[in-house]
């Protein structure tokens, strides 16, 4: 007997394995503050069946800069809950590329930094997830001086191999 429900069962199983590849889009903010944001797509691949590699490019705004833009490379580990759903531990570095300075006017020195964090991810779909997380700590600069958490949103495809 085939029924929905038995088939949402096995899409942890079917999705989260070794060699599948995963793309996304995430949308960041800052706790605390109405002015930094930033939209993220990203690309994965799974080197097991638990650990997904990954690499976002940020696109961001913040009241200091008028635009800026970053490569994040990020591993991820995901634990199942449920047949749909699991929690994911991540740790990212942000290598900053491009920061245009609204208040010198010139390209400046990027911004580096590094974020532990925890998220949820949810199949809402066959092979579409929705997920959130937020920073357990992060560094920026000098990567001594902690930063405001950040809570992302977003939502990933997953391609089946």
């Amino acid at each position: 007997m085939n029924t929905q429900k038995q088939d949402t069962k096995i899409l942890a199983a079917k999705y989260l394995r070794k060699g599948n590849r995963t793309i996304g889009l995430t949308a960041t903010k800052e706790v605390g503050s109405f002015d930094y944001s930033a939209i993220d797509p990203s690309i994965g691949y799974f080197l097991t069946n638990k650990w997904l590699i990954m690499s976002h490019l940020s696109f961001y705004h913040n009241p200091e800069y008028k635009s800026a833009f970053s490569i994040s490379p990020e591993l991820r580990y995901y634990q199942p809950v449920s047949a749909t759903t699991q929690i994911f531990l991540r740790g990212a570095a942000t290598l900053g590329v491009l920061q245009n300075n609204l208040t010198v006017g010139h390209i400046r020195e990027p911004n580096h930094s590094l974020e532990v964090g925890i998220g949820l991810n949810r199949f809402i779909a066959e092979n579409v997830s929705v997920q959130g997380s937020v920073n357990l700590n992060s560094a920026s600069g000098n990567f001594k001086t902690d930063r405001s958490p950040k809570v992302k949103v977003g939502f990933q495809y997953f391609i089946n191999r």
